[in-house]
This record gives structure tokens, sequence and C-alpha cells, in this order.
């Protein structure tokens, strides 16, 4: 998804969860004051979001990002006495940047690994496997496909005759 607003968008990452919990436009976030956590500790020091200082996770921006450069910002959702912290970094979003997944090459997910003298099909059987809703075989003509199963989903059905 590429963001089209006018403004820029501030989404905030817990560092806990992996979750975006704040969304923030520009004029909203344009006053925030927030706290900053370095070192693995609370620091008293406070900051904007528009500071020349301030790092920005670059997460939507690149694949290769380096997250011991971020800023990060904290809340404390507990209580003086026992401060529970919500720990955050920030991505600033701008026109045509990509918000979301991005599309990549079909990669497997783990050690795609066999015995010596495995079977093709073995190694097929683990990608249909993870794939879930594949196969693969050879047609009439001989050829091998690999391919999506057909689910029928869209297609209509129609018993009335026309005479």
């Amino acid at each position: 998804m590429e963001y089209r607003g006018d403004t820029p968008l501030y989404l905030f990452f817990n560092y806990t969860t992996s979750e975006v919990d704040n969304i923030k436009f520009e004029d909203a976030a344009d006053n925030l004051i927030y706290n900053i956590w370095e070192n693995d500790a609370p620091t008293s020091k406070t900051i904007s979001l528009k500071a020349n200082n301030f790092v920005y996770d670059t997460r939507t921006k690149d694949l290769e990002y380096d997250p011991s450069s971020f800023t990060y910002i904290y809340t404390n959702v507990g209580t003086i006495n026992e401060p529970i912290y919500q720990i955050y970094s920030v991505a600033k979003l701008e026109y045509g940047d990509t918000a979301g997944y991005r599309l990549t090459d079909l990669t497997y997910a783990g050690d795609l690994i066999l015995n010596v003298g495995a079977a093709l099909t073995n190694m097929l059987d683990l990608i249909v496997k993870m794939l879930g809703d594949y196969e693969y075989f050879y047609d009439v003509d001989g050829r091998f496909r690999f391919r999506r199963k057909k689910a029928y989903t869209n297609v209509s059905w129609n018993n009335i005759i026309n005479r």
C-alpha cells in the first residue's frame, strides 16, 4: 500500500509487540513532545517528532534497516511506583512511501533440504505443503504443471435452458 496523503503520517511501532499502536498526522504530531528511551532505560529528555536530531524508523522505506539507529520514545502504562513502559519507534511516511506489505518474489520459508537420493517430488511435496493450495502434475500433452488449485469460486452456473 502506498501512502497518498498531503501531510506526513507518523506510524508508532510498538517495540514489544511489533505492532503499530498509534497513527498521527503531521498537524496532530506537530506539538507532541515525547520522552526518549536510551541505553535500555527511560531518559528524562523530551523531543518533538519534528526535531532535527530525531531519527525515524526506516523499515517502511528500506528492506535493510538498522534498528539500533532509531530514536525510541516511551510511555508509562503502569504506575509511578511500578512503571510498565511501552517503547516505540516512529516512522514518518510522506507521499509515495510504502505503508504495509511489499510484494516480493516467492521464497520458501525455512530450509529446503532433503536427504541424498530423495526424489524431486519430495521437494515439491514440501513446497505444496507450505503454499497450501497448489498442485503439480503432468497434463495430457506431457507438460509438467505447477499451479494453484482451481477452486471454482468465481464460476457461475445457470441451469436454465434457453430455446
